[in-house]
């Protein structure tokens, strides 16, 4: 919670200071998703990420209170990440009209990780764990390789890198087992995406349609402690199940210097984002 809240400070004074600034008569943004050379933008992004899906896990570092130390391989889990929400402030820079580069800081908040295992004989079970609320960054390249006319449309390529470590877990109460004393861990992550959008302008709103190869690495520790005083650990490093990642969107100008962008993305993780952007 305390993240959630020098986030929401630090947005709120940002919101302040942009709201001083004098308006220029043009247009500072250069095209979608970029800024001119020489200027800067400052960014408010919201998404809600419904779910993310991992490879099938079939093995795994398991240790206990016995002194146990083993690679199992079985059971079998399958892994998924739901209702994450990422709210981050994005610091854009223009180092030419066509190519810029940019920062994020924020908040990973609200997500859940499910597991099911899945056992040779034929049975199973599921464990639901909260993710708690965690500092996350990003860094980003983004050129546009491609303009028609009088940027009437375009081709934008980009690569992000985000990331998140030591994010805490624990044991979902409505998931619980009476023989359970604590359920607990952490979880880093980091993904890098490389993406190409392509956009049309119109003269209210600017669509675009693309497509994003993927790819993410997630190590779980997890340790399982019981009323008897014994306990289990399971070591996981998941990959992404799905490495493409369509897109579609809209940016809409709001002023000449707001905008506001919607997106979706599919597949790979299906989520919604909503941006709005001051350029000065």
């Amino acid at each position: 919670m305390r993240y959630l809240q020098a986030f929401l400070a630090m947005a709120l004074f940002c919101a302040l200071a942009l709201a001083s600034q004098p308006a220029a008569a043009g247009i500072i943004q250069a095209s979608p998703q970029m800024v001119r050379k020489g200027q800067f933008a400052m960014s408010f992004n919201a998404t809600w990420m419904a779910q993310q899906e991992f490879k099938r896990q079939d093995s795994y570092n398991y240790r206990n209170s016995m002194g146990e130390h083993l690679t199992l391989h079985e059971p079998t889990w399958d892994f998924k990440i739901k209702n994450d929400q990422y709210y981050m402030m994005k610091f854009a820079y223009g180092i030419m009209d066509r190519f810029n580069v940019y920062a994020k800081l924020g908040v990973v908040t609200g997500g859940k990780l499910e597991s099911n295992r899945l056992y040779q004989g034929g049975g199973s079970g599921s464990d639901t764990e909260k993710l708690k609320t965690n500092f996350v960054w990003a860094l980003g390249l983004e050129g546009k390789v491609i303009e028609y006319g009088d940027n009437d449309g375009g081709l934008v390529l980009g690569i992000e890198y985000l990331r998140y470590d030591d994010r805490e877990l624990s044991y979902d109460s409505g998931s619980s087992s009476p023989w359970m004393a604590s359920d607990e861990g952490s979880v880093d992550y980091w993904q890098v995406d490389v993406s190409a959008i392509f956009y049309v302008t119109f003269p209210w709103f600017t669509p675009y349609i693309g497509i994003a190869y993927t790819y993410s690495e997630t190590s779980y520790d997890l340790k399982w402690a019981y009323n008897d005083n014994t306990w289990e650990r399971a070591d996981f490093t998941l990959k992404d199940k799905d490495p493409y990642m369509p897109m579609l969107g809209a940016f809409i100008p709001i002023s000449p210097h707001f905008t506001m962008d919607l997106q979706a993305t599919f597949v790979a993780r299906t989520a919604g984002t909503l941006s709005l952007s001051y350029y000065f």
